[in-house]
Formats: C-alpha cells, structure tokens, sequence
C-alpha cells in the first residue's frame, strides 16, 4: 500500500498510523519480543478477531458469544484491520529502519561541507587583499561554493575549490595548519556526491537510523496495546471456554514458558554432586 498523494514516497499505512503512535500518550518502549514474532503473533490476533466477532455455534450446536458483545472504544468494530494496517506499517517502519542503517554514511554530505569549509577558510586568508584579475576570480568562485544545495551542486563546489587550490598549492601549505591532502580529499569527496542521486546537500536528521528505531519501537507499542486489547476481550468473552481463550494469547509465549519448565526440570533431576 502507497500513498495517494504522488509527492509523498511514504506507503500509505505508516502515513496514517506513524502520527497516531508519535502523538500516543503511552510512549515508546523496546520491543520484548523479535519484530517478526509479533507481527506474526498480531496476525493470529486479528485472524482470530474477525473470526470470533461475531456469535458462532460450536460443536454439538453450543452457542458461543461473540467479541461483538463487548464492542465499545477499546475494541471497536475495526479493531481487526487496524491491526493488519499497523502489521504493515511496522514492516515498513522495519525496512526503512535497515535501508537507513545500510546506507548511513554513503552520501557524505556532512564531510563534504566540512572540507569545502576548510578550503574557503584557507583560500579567503590567502586570497585577501591580493590584487589583479587572477585574485579577483579566485575569490569569486570561492564565494561561489556557499551556495551549493544539491549533492550535484555540492560535488561541483568541492571540484572548483579544489582547483583554484591547487593553483596556490605551495603558498597554503601548512598556511594555519592546513593540510595538502584536503585538496585531494576534496576531489575524491566530489566524485563520491556525483555517484549519488541528485539530492539536497543537507543531511536528512530523518535518515537517522536511532530516530526511525524510535519510530518503528512506537508503531510496535501501539500494535502490541491493539492485540493486548484483543486478548484482554477474549479472556473476558470466552471465560467458560479456556480452548477458545487459548486461541487468542501468545503462542510463542507458550513455547517459552514450556522449554523453561522442562529445562527446569531437567536440570532438577540431575544428581547434586
């Protein structure tokens, strides 16, 4: 699922659900459990949500109550596929998680502006006061470089100003302690903002990857309070039929607590020495 609005890249259900978590009063807390655990235990959830909506007969014709008899604002009606949208916008959240973490760093925007910087410093102190048409360019097309947005227009700063510095190579060596290999560092820095799509060349605090765990780690919480919710209805519901309740809490959890009874009991048994 997209956006409907075609200047905005962000799949449609982190759209509407990123905000409501921002905005919840409960905050942020780590995840317990590994990502793809509760998203598949959120699935089960809403599958038996939609399944046990409604009153039902099981076997032997017995009438079963319906989740629908407790339908009120912590479990509304569309509480099933509020949890499939929050599903997927905790696996988009995911994603962009890992592309943000994979990626930090390529495009070194950052580095670029420091080294353009540096060069302007050291070209400014040269260039002042000198006299001539040569000078005068030189200043201008340091000037220049302040205006850089883009990576592109970034990249072609650091060409230019690694060009006139090579021209004035001897007279800035060690001119305030700068050094011969920003030149270099400047050109190799331009080629690498090249490779990279033309973007703004200020550094996205969006992209940073602690900032979208954040965000992801909020969008779980609220998941894990909807199929809380869930569960916390069936309990009620479902009180005089345990297999049905059964259903509806944490398989995993199950698994858990079931290998920490039998390692207990295996460490129990053994001989004290």
């Amino acid at each position: 699922m997209t956006s409907r609005n075609g200047d905005d890249p962000t799949p449609a259900a982190l759209l509407r659900w990123e905000p409501i978590a921002q905005s919840s009063g409960k905050g942020r807390r780590r995840p317990r459990l590994p990502v793809h655990v509760v998203t598949s235990e959120a699935a089960q959830a809403a599958a038996f949500f939609q399944r046990r909506w409604e009153p039902s007969t099981g076997a032997g014709g017995q009438p079963l109550p319906g989740l629908v008899s407790v339908e009120g604002k912590s479990l509304p009606a569309h509480t099933g596929q509020d949890i499939l949208e929050l599903i997927e916008a905790v696996g988009q959240a995911e994603t962009r998680r890992r592309f943000a973490a994979r990626h930090r760093g390529r495009a070194p925007v950052r580095e670029a502006h420091a080294v353009a910087k540096e060069l302007r410093a050291v070209l400014a102190w040269h260039l002042e006061g000198r006299r001539g048409q040569r000078a005068s360019a030189a200043r201008l097309l340091v000037a220049d470089t302040r205006a850089a947005r883009t990576h592109d227009a970034l990249a072609a700063a650091l060409g230019q100003l690694a060009t006139v510095a090579d021209e004035h190579r001897a007279a800035i060596d060690g001119l305030g302690g700068f050094e011969l290999r920003t030149i270099d560092r400047a050109r190799a820095l331009s080629d690498a903002l090249l490779r990279q799509s033309a973007g703004p060349a200020v550094a996205d605090p969006g992209s940073d990857p602690l900032r979208l765990t954040e965000a992801r780690d909020r969008l779980i919480t609220l998941l894990e309070r909807h199929v809380a919710a869930v569960r916390n209805a069936a309990r009620f519901v479902f009180r005089d039929h345990p297999q049905i309740v059964r259903e509806a809490t944490s398989a995993y959890e199950r698994a858990r607590r079931g290998q920490s009874r039998a390692s207990g009991g295996a460490q129990s048994s053994q001989p004290s020495q």
